[in-house]
């Protein structure tokens, strides 16, 4: 309740000095709000993610040294940043799942059985 009780929508509307009309949209969040947040999961995409930029990387990279007649370097540079964001990708994908499966549970507990005083400010967590 006090994490959601802390997050407000702001609209405006506008008149430009031409006549045309504009508006803004936000989402405003107070400090004690945050502090409140639930924990959240890692990211399913993030292992993918670093393997894509990593052969965008390393073909980029091949493009520019293939311009310079030294096609095997940049094959080789491309091969090497390829293949290591791949591992890369692999090895944050397995931790973030692990973490998701083993780690978040517990803390996602603690946060759901945790309480706050508003006066002073102390934190406990509620014995199942």
């Amino acid at each position: 309740m006090l994490h959601m009780s802390g997050i407000s929508r702001t609209s405006a509307i506008g008149i430009a000095s031409d006549g045309e009309f504009g508006g803004l949209s936000a989402n405003t969040q107070s400090l004690l709000s945050t502090l409140a947040t639930p924990p959240k999961m890692k990211g399913a995409a993030d292992g993918f993610a670093l393997a894509v930029i990593g052969w965008v990387v390393g073909g980029l990279i091949y493009m520019v040294l293939s311009e310079d007649n030294s096609k095997t370097a940049g094959f080789i540079v491309f091969l090497i940043i390829s293949l290591a964001a791949t591992a890369g990708g692999v090895a944050l994908q397995i931790a973030n799942n692990k973490w998701n499966k083993w780690e978040y549970p517990p803390v996602y507990r603690k946060w759901k059985h945790s309480w706050l005083c508003k006066r002073c400010g102390a934190t406990w967590v509620r014995a199942d």
